[in-house]
């Protein structure tokens, strides 16, 4: 561990239990901090944020400490091995501390008494608050002192305690180790991280839990987390979280939360045993086993079923969650923006319902008539055909009663959505996409845009042009171009942005009067022309 010496700002190394007492420093990153290179380099006192490095050792002596420790530079985050070291080694780091300093730099000097206690104060305000790693370093040190931007000492955890309760929520901060899973995950649940991975490895220590650190996982960092705690706790309010909105990387149906944020209502959920005999929870291949008393199973084989837990909310109602059945010992959860419970007697749900050996797992399976809607917001943009002479045939769309929400956007663009159904993993929808109409009223061209949605995610491919029994055979286009009889030529990009229920296609027409071909052509796929003369009453 390297702590810095308070008289001459300088680093040293101490191994083992051979640690001296120091003080400790929380703090918001804010741009360029100083690092453990810049000190060796000696480039830190020439940073603007070396007066923070400064102002904590100076007040760590004040207090009567040869040392103190910061993050941004007692750690050389260069080496991987360090930075693992001193992610699952920091929440014991505070604990260790003699005193924390919470330094708030966007608390300005002067506030004093009850300017602190103001709705609209500065330390109310204060970013400090909603980052992910200073929850820990709120609670792990056995004092903590914050200071506003001058070095002002505003007061402690201790005297502010119901100020800082109201704003982080945890209500006993002398002994939130107590808290149930749930509970602490929803002092957690509104505060951010730069990365996406610190949102899981800032609540290590809370849970007591140690992993390795894999910067790139992204949102698998907080799944990793969930079973972590299910190796060294029974604490089933771990399941009680509720599907606040959506969640980027969800897993529908998974029985673990996508993020804290899924916890952010369980600030009232307590740990209550209602049922002694708890068997251990493991990760397989199937799920994650557990074994559960399933109540109210309204079908053998699909059925909804509610599961009781071992917790409830603060009013002693029993909370459960839904789950659907696969096959006979296969479930997935089902999603509830809020909590559910049970307002029936606990000790007749306990005494008359059996437990019943079910594995939970993401992504279930679904019946042929349960299959997603999509909805696709298509917008053709045909200003460059309107300047070289063609016209569009609106009524394609517009007043069209397969496309009724189609409309005109301007005197150029064209609009229109339509719901599909996804059958399967792979379902292929062909499209009128635009037939051009030329000044002597001759059908120039006729153009197809097929969808083929994955399922591992939409993928848009462009087949030009083909016709209906045609399509499917060059997948994987994007950008195409084709000849036009006139000797011109047309360019089509189809821009995609798929956000989940919706996918937004863009679709770009270029005419260029010259005749070159920007793209790929389908002729150079084998497409004879000839093969596109054919009568487009049969796309009707």
């Amino acid at each position: 561990m390297r702590l810095l010496n308070t008289s001459t700002l300088s680093l040293h190394e101490f191994v083992g239990d051979n640690i001296p007492s120091y003080a400790i420093l929380s703090h918001r990153w804010e741009g360029e901090e100083v690092t453990f290179q810049d000190l060796q380099s000696e480039r830190g006192p020439e940073m603007a944020r070396y007066s923070k490095i400064r102002g904590c050792c100076a007040q760590a002596a004040l207090d009567g400490f040869d040392y103190a420790w910061i993050d941004s530079c007692c750690i050389d985050k260069t080496s991987s091995s360090e930075l693992s070291e001193a992610i699952n080694s920091m929440f014991s780091w505070y604990s260790r501390a003699q005193v924390c300093y919470a330094y708030l730099s966007d608390v300005p000097a002067g506030g004093v008494g009850k300017d602190h206690l103001r709705v609209d104060s500065y330390f109310r305000a204060s970013e400090w608050f909603t980052r992910g790693w200073t929850l820990q370093e709120l609670l792990a040190p056995r004092s903590v002192v914050f200071f506003d931007r001058d070095w002002v000492d505003i007061g402690t955890r201790h005297s502010l305690q119901g100020l800082v309760s109201a704003i982080t929520g945890v209500k006993n901060m002398g002994k939130f180790e107590h808290a149930c899973v749930a509970q602490k995950m929803s002092w957690a649940s509104r505060r951010r991280t730069t990365r996406i991975e610190d949102q899981a490895y800032f609540l290590m220590g809370l849970f007591g839990v140690n992993m390795p650190p894999l910067y790139g996982e992204g949102s698998n960092a907080f799944y990793r987390l969930q079973l972590e705690i299910l190796k060294h706790s029974d604490d089933e309010s771990l399941f009680a979280w509720t599907e606040q909105g959506s969640f980027e990387n969800y897993v529908r149906g998974d029985i673990l939360a996508p993020s804290p944020a899924a916890f952010s209502d369980c600030g009232s959920v307590v740990r209550r045993i209602f049922d002694v005999d708890t068997p251990e929870f493991t990760m397989t291949n199937k799920g994650l086993r557990m074994e559960l008393k399933l109540l109210k199973e309204a079908d053998t084989h699909v059925g909804v079923l509610l599961a009781p837990l071992n917790c409830s909310l603060g009013d002693g109602k029993l909370l459960v969650i839904q789950l659907g059945r696969n096959f006979k010992d296969r479930f997935f959860r089902l999603p509830s923006m809020s909590h559910i419970t049970l307002e029936n007697d606990m000790n007749l749900i306990w005494t008359e319902s059996i437990r019943t050996l079910v594995y939970v797992k993401g992504s279930p399976l679904r019946n042929e008539d349960e299959e997603d809607i999509k909805l696709y917001c298509f917008e053709f943009t045909t200003s460059n055909l309107l300047e070289h002479g063609f016209g569009f045939p609106g009524s394609l769309f517009v007043g069209n009663p397969k496309y009724p929400q189609a409309r005109v956007a301007g005197s150029t663009n064209i609009k229109f959505s339509l719901k599909r159904r996804a059958q399967g993993s792979l379902a292929s929808v062909a499209y009128k996409f635009i037939t051009f109409l030329s000044k002597e009223k001759a059908w120039e061209k006729v153009f197809t845009v097929c969808l083929e949605v994955e399922s591992l995610g939409p993928s848009i491919s462009l087949l030009v042009p083909v016709s209906p029994s045609r399509v499917g055979r060059w997948s994987g286009f994007d950008r195409v171009s084709a000849p036009l009889y006139s000797g011109m030529s047309v360019n089509v990009a189809l821009k995609v942005r798929d956000e989940g229920v919706d996918c937004k296609c863009v679709v770009d027409v270029n005419i260029n009067p010259e005749g070159k071909l920007r793209w790929p052509s389908t002729k150079s796929e084998g497409v004879d022309p000839a093969v596109l003369d054919f009568d487009v009453s049969q796309w009707s």
